[in-house]
């Protein structure tokens, strides 16, 4: 058993939730309590670079009141894991775009947790007030006429454009060339090989971001 900490981390408002974690068959909460204090103020910074992180890879296809609470673990060399949808906002493609932003952002770029902590469990509240809005997923969705259990998702990581600033426009990714209609099983499989990729290509080309999307999910 290991002591560790889970954030539940509220746009604007931080609330530490101190828990022990337990490996059976892969991690696991186990008997969650809330701290009275505001905890280690490290980990409230990193945790904010973290959000701060994450809300720059959320694009919305569309406005909604409703809140979404998406739960992830972070290890310490910055691969997001055990990412999932903790409250819906009973829409597949809303709830998938919140998911899409936490697949994307793995590794962190902020990938150094404070000295303690081996892995770190994160609970975000997404409220679009600080996400990017694109017409052009719904536009895609109409003209496909995608079912209401499946969403749309960009083929490269909308992170590219922080990653590799010069590569690539937010125009050019959500062109219908690179957009992929598919399931959150599909949407993960895909961002975790991109994950993969990432951690390995410090520096890559363009070319190697093309070539891989077109491994990955191959253009007809």
């Amino acid at each position: 058993m290991i002591s560790n900490g889970f954030i539940h981390l509220k746009r604007h408002q931080i609330i530490i939730l101190c828990c022990f974690l337990l490996f059976v068959g892969g991690l696991q909460i186990a008997n969650p309590t809330y701290s009275s204090t505001p905890g280690d103020p490290n980990l409230v910074k990193y945790v904010g670079e973290v959000t701060e992180e994450i809300d720059r890879n959320w694009v919305a296809s569309q406005a909604s009141g409703k809140v979404i609470k998406i739960g992830f673990f972070v290890m310490q060399n910055g691969i997001i894991k055990d990412v999932k949808v903790i409250q819906s906002s009973e829409s597949a493609q809303l709830d998938d775009e919140c998911l899409e932003s936490v697949y994307a952002s793995s590794p962190l770029i902020h990938s150094k947790l404070p000295v303690g902590y081996d892995q770190l469990g994160i609970q975000l509240n997404f409220d679009q007030k600080r996400c990017r809005f694109s017409s052009k997923i719904s536009l895609f969705r109409q003209r496909h006429v995608v079912a209401l259990d499946k969403c749309v998702f960009h083929i490269i990581p909308i992170s590219v454009l922080n990653r590799y600033p010069s590569f690539f426009t937010a125009s050019e990714l959500e062109s219908d060339k690179y957009l992929k209609i598919g399931s959150p099983t599909k949407l993960q499989a895909i961002y975790e090989n991109w994950s993969k990729f990432f951690q390995s290509h410090n520096k890559t080309t363009k070319v190697q971001i093309l070539n891989h999307a077109n491994l990955i999910v191959p253009q007809k």
